[in-house]
């Protein structure tokens, strides 16, 4: 990817490529802060070719990752023409290409938008689920949807649950009504029992009528009796990794498949833990699939001393924690065997002074 000049007239937006709903009112901040700072960072185009009259030349530069600058420095373009020839001189702009769209895939370069506007800011939740069903429809398993939009594949699937929840739920939601938590809970409901759970957790807001402490202590006693009552019903929301091993649960047997690569008796037993070990490291990022190499062995000295070292560790930390277990285990027999001290009889209370007034009494009558 290399900075170019290219004509300003020639980048477009392409309708339904950006995965998040446009905020009009951040454009024109941005545009505003272009005005008067200038363009801090250039955006990315691919250089793609569009049949038809979508751009004004047939060679055109489709935007990938800098909508937002784009439609501000439109903004700018119609709002200060002196302003915009500053920054656009002679309608030229630099910006970043990426490889040619005819080579790249669309997925591709959706990737390359989402990621970056990951790093950039943070994606309202609603916008992650628009963006993992947009994904889930497109056929891709949620492994690979968790890799591009960087979340545990189990919360990739809590959000495709989402998909259950009514219209007037994800409107709650995306409002900042109701909290994820509500919805994982609401998507295990019917259609009738989410609709009549969230109209009466808007009367019992509506009812506070302002009061900011009223209305917590409202929203608090609605999903207390929104749990109880998934609770109750017993539902329990079958994910779609149902059954399968999490990435971490994967990971822990790559030491094992390392020393049994390494410490292979004959060459079938190495050749084929020399196999698992690459189909691991292609899972964790370390290497790329179409790279792989029957003939080539992935396990080395080094990664098999590592692999012992670690193991060792493991052996070691669940030893000490049975021996810890143990001695806890020992203690509290010996307490229960041990008898009950026997309690001290109470101490006599001594005898009280006689008040200063009887003995008055008592001076008077022998005078």
């Amino acid at each position: 990817m290399s900075v170019f000049s290219v004509p300003f007239s020639s980048i477009f937006v392409k309708k339904g490529f950006n995965h998040r709903a446009v905020d009009l009112e951040k454009v024109e901040r941005l545009s505003a802060n272009i005005e008067q700072y200038g363009l801090l960072s250039v955006y990315t185009c691919v250089q793609t070719y569009v049949d038809g009259g979508e751009v004004p030349e047939s060679k055109a530069h489709q935007i990938v990752d800098g909508e937002y600058r784009h439609r501000a420095m439109l903004s700018l373009q119609k709002r200060n023409p002196e302003r915009f020839e500053e920054l656009v001189p002679n309608d030229t702009i630099d910006v970043n290409l990426v490889d040619d769209g005819n080579v790249l895939s669309k997925s591709d370069l959706t990737d390359r938008s989402v990621i970056s506007n990951m790093w950039r800011t943070q994606l309202e939740p609603h916008e992650v689920y628009a963006e993992i069903v947009r994904r889930h429809h497109a056929k891709q398993d949620t492994y690979e949807i968790a890799q591009v939009m960087n979340l545990q594949q189990p919360r990739v699937a809590e959000y495709l649950a989402f998909q259950d929840v009514t219209e007037k739920g994800h409107e709650a939601w995306a409002a900042g009504r109701i909290s994820h938590g509500d919805m994982v809970k609401l998507s295990t409901l019917s259609a009738s029992e989410q609709k009549a759970w969230i109209k009466g957790l808007a009367e019992a807001v509506e009812a506070a009528g302002g009061d900011e402490k009223a209305a917590k202590t409202a929203k608090a006693q609605a999903r207390k009796a929104l749990k109880k009552d998934v609770a109750e019903k017993g539902n329990v929301r079958e994910y779609a990794n149902a059954g399968k091993p999490s990435r971490k649960t994967l990971a822990s047997y790559v030491p094992h498949v390392t020393l049994r690569a390494a410490d292979a008796e004959d060459a079938t037993e190495r050749l084929f833990f020399n196999g698992l070990a690459a189909a691991f490291q292609v899972m964790n990022g370390e290497l790329e699939f179409d790279k792989l190499n029957p003939t080539k062995t992935y396990v080395t000295k080094k990664a098999a001393s590592e692999a012992r070292k670690l193991l060792n560790e493991i052996e070691e930390k669940a030893a000490a924690k049975e021996e810890k277990a143990a001695a806890k285990a020992e203690k509290a027999a010996a307490k229960e065997e041990k008898p009950a001290k026997e309690k001290k009889a109470p101490a006599k209370k001594a005898a009280k002074k006689p008040a200063k007034k009887a003995k008055k009494s008592k001076k008077a009558a022998a005078e």
